[in-house]
């Protein structure tokens, strides 16, 4: 019996075999390269192993046949080969693992918990062939992730849903059991569960599984691999997938398109196009999947996958990054990341009808995102959201290079289209195409030249008060306000983010246009005047109103001012950018020129220089005959002061800056 209390650890230098019982309280034993093998009982108390990528963890069988308690490990950790040979005895790993070469189940079972992540990168073993013999665990905290080189393996994988929500769901085994929906208080098949018929010509939008639809319901106690379903339950609930193999081959799905022929939705006027061509596939995989994998070919889908998020109740999506945009887009914390047992909707294009459509082994990653979630860095690009309470929907318009020939109407790599919730009451946020056949969540459009008008679409739920946000803004040097044509009132979004209005429950189309206008310079409309003042005198001036202005929308200028050359002014003279004016009192005679600039937002400018000239505070008052000389001027304790050609008498008074006469002498 090995019995390891010791807090600080303990480190192992050679390979160890426990016959009897290791019993670890309170500690770390880290195996430091070496292999351990356990023939007996293994007892964990608080403690945890630290692997190694050199060492083997072996659970061998025992006459005893003894208990084994679930194996922590410090960290998600590495080994070289894990192996167990114990009857009706089960490991539970409760950390992530990446075994470096082999994981083998000889007897008894392998548990991965819910939440992380294990790689098996080499021969994954499941002797018993029983699903019961590998689990992967799903809670409310997260799913086991499984990155396997072997296929063909049975396995348990359960997949946790929330209650009281629709899930977009898809089996990640070979096949799956028949029992998965036979749940209570029905006592048969859940009838809430469907899968999406492309061939129905049903304008489908997302708005409902009741109406005339594409979404069929499940007439059979089984779940098909090649398509996905979305699920209802009223509580919380897990789902043991069983039945099936593990898989680390490519998966192939067929795509579907039915062209149900010209023409418009009638209560919308959509084009048809728009409701054609919807998949609903899956992760077919026990690990995320990378949207933006570049072994993913979508040459014949549209770049963007759409996911129903029934906790927010809302639409999520997300389209790939092609060579021009590293970062892709998303729309309501969409993000390239498709969760395991996640199904998703794709639009197939117009010619792929029957194409394969394949998600590749190599596109898997692990990923904790229990649901999409991207923010962007792409460039020139604006995000609006509508918002009532706590809830709340948006939508992207950005610009896209001229080597993308990006248009102004749908486009299957750039633009998203805009699905609406099945919740009515929620509003939703949009933008279309001038003739209203298009409704886009993400809307594409060319560089703008100088101005663009991009009108937005809003499905209110119920009648009060709402508010539209930009919270994301990339763009650069361009002017973007708001128009609401029903209350007639503009917002500059630069000035004020956040515009609050009342709407009747209602589909308007027509009430909001976003406006972008290219940012031009500040102009100069007449020069300051050059002025002159004398040493003492205060010197007071105000720019004269028009004299710089701005045509962009509610632009501001800021102004400044300097010498020409750029240095700062003199200490006497102060200049309040607020108002314009300039303040102070010369001591000195000087001459200044100065540079008054106005700058708007985006940092465009134009300046004028003036002549402000500072005199001598010194005067001769009438004298008109012959000459005079005062110097040095100005004077500081002594003043000379010589008169020639002078005919008569005469007086010469001398006054301080507040007009008191200090000297006065007559002049023969």
């Amino acid at each position: 019996r090995l019995t390891n209390n010791n807090l600080a650890g303990v480190t192992i230098n050679k390979n160890i075999v426990v016959n009897d019982t290791l019993s670890q309280i309170g500690n770390v034993l880290n195996l430091n390269g070496n292999n351990i093998e356990l023939k007996g009982v293994y007892e964990n108390t608080n403690s945890y192993f630290e692997g190694d990528a050199a060492s083997d963890f072996i659970i061998s069988a025992d006459a005893d046949n003894g208990n084994i308690d679930s194996i922590y490990f410090k960290n998600d950790t590495t080994l070289n080969n894990f192996s167990i040979d114990r009857t009706g005895k089960s490991t539970v790993f409760m950390t992530g693992l990446d075994i470096q070469n082999n994981l083998t189940i000889t007897a008894g079972n392998v548990t991965l918990t819910a939440g992380h992540n294990y790689d098996v990168d080499g021969t994954l073993t499941n002797t018993p062939n029983t699903a019961a013999a590998l689990i992967l665990k799903s809670d409310a905290s997260g799913t086991a992730s499984l990155i396997q080189q072997t296929g063909a393996v049975s396995a348990t994988v359960e997949r946790y849903l929330s209650g009281d929500n629709w899930h977009y769901i898809f089996a990640p085994l070979t096949s799956i059991d028949t029992a998965i929906f036979t749940v209570a208080p029905w006592g048969d098949i859940n009838p809430n569960v469907y899968f999406y018929n492309e061939t129905v010509a049903d304008f489908w939008q997302g708005l409902t599984v009741y109406n005339p639809t594409g979404w069929t319901g499940v007439n059979s106690d089984y779940l098909q691999t090649d398509r996905g379903y979305i699920n209802y339950f009223i509580a919380d609930k897990v789902y043991t997938q069983t039945g099936g193999n593990l898989t680390d081959a490519d998966k192939s799905f067929t795509l579907s398109y039915t062209d149900n022929g010209p023409g418009n939705e009638p209560n919308t006027g959509t084009a048809w196009s728009h409701f054609d061509g919807w998949n609903l596939f899956g992760n077919p995989y026990v690990s995320a999947v990378d949207w933006d994998n570049a072994g993913l070919n979508k040459d014949s889908i549209e770049n963007f996958i759409y996911y129903y998020d029934d906790t927010q109740d809302k639409y999520l999506c997300y389209g790939g990054n092609p060579p021009w945009d590293n970062n892709g887009v998303s729309i309501n914390g969409g993000t390239q990341y498709i969760p395991a047992g996640q199904a998703f909707m794709i639009k197939s294009s117009s010619t792929a009808n029957g194409n394969p459509f394949i998600i590749p082994k190599t596109a898997r990653v692990h990923n904790s995102y229990s649901f999409y979630k991207k923010s962007s860095e792409f460039q020139n690009l604006i995000r609006l959201q509508i918002k009532k309470d706590n809830y709340t929907d948006e939508t992207i318009i950005r610009t896209l290079p001229a080597e993308t020939n990006v248009t102004d109407e749908h486009d299957a790599n750039y633009d998203a289209y805009k699905m609406f919730v099945w919740n009515s009451e929620n509003p939703q946020l949009y933008s279309h195409t001038p003739e209203n056949d298009e409704f886009f969540a993400v809307n594409s459009i060319p560089e703008i030249a100088s101005s663009e008008v991009v009108p937005l679409g809003l499905y209110i739920g119920a009648a009060g008060e709402y508010s539209v946000e930009m919270t994301e803004n990339t763009f650069g040097n361009m002017h973007m306000w708001l128009e609401d044509r029903t209350e007639n009132v503009n917002t500059n979004l630069l000035n004020n983010s956040i515009y609050t209005f009342n709407q009747s429950a209602e589909t308007n189309d027509n009430r909001f246009y976003l406006h972008f206008g290219e940012n031009t310079k500040p102009k100069l409309n007449a020069e300051i005047p050059d002025q002159e003042i004398n040493v003492n005198d205060i010197y007071d001036y105000v720019i004269q109103p028009g004299l710089f202005t701005d045509t962009d929308f509610e632009d501001v200028l800021t102004y400044t001012a300097t010498l020409e050359n750029g240095d700062v002014l003199p200490d006497w003279l102060s200049f309040i950018p607020e108002t314009q004016s300039f303040y102070g009192t010369p001591a000195e005679t000087q001459i200044l020129s100065i540079k008054v600039t106005a700058t708007d937002i985006f940092g465009a400018s134009v300046s004028d220089v003036y002549i402000l000239t500072v005199k001598s505070s010194s005067s001769v008052n009438d004298y008109t005959e012959g000459t005079i000389q005062i110097f040095p001027n100005p004077a500081k304790d002594k003043l000379n002061i010589v008169v020639s050609d002078f005919k008569g008498n005469g007086e010469i008074s001398i006054f301080d800056i507040t007009g008191k006469k200090v000297l006065s002498k007559e002049v023969v």
